[in-house]
């Protein structure tokens, strides 16, 4: 990715880490590196499981009549809307 300040930046996802599904940040530069690991090892699982039992909770809720919890319509489209967004500027940026 471009950033606002001409920086690059790169987003790697992938599934079957040896590690499970982990998340962190590694920054580059001229005067050095660093790597922020978040969400990672049992930790990380545990963030991961706790959400899927979450969204499996209101689910099962929301199935009894209950009222809808976590995510809305509005938060798709938002996050559609975001997506449209980074796919016009990596095609404006292969001009």
């Amino acid at each position: 990715m471009h950033l606002d300040d001409g920086c690059t930046g790169l987003v790697s996802l992938g599934r079957m880490f040896p590690h499970g599904d982990c998340c962190w940040l590694e920054l580059m530069g001229t005067s050095g590196h660093v790597r922020a690991r978040f969400m990672w090892g049992e930790g990380g699982v545990r963030v991961f499981e706790d959400a899927l039992v979450a969204q499996a909770e209101a689910f099962a809720a929301a199935v009894r009549g209950g009222p809808p919890t976590g995510a809305t319509g509005e938060d798709a489209v938002r996050a559609i809307e975001a997506a449209d967004g980074a796919a016009r500027t990596v095609a404006a940026s292969k001009r």
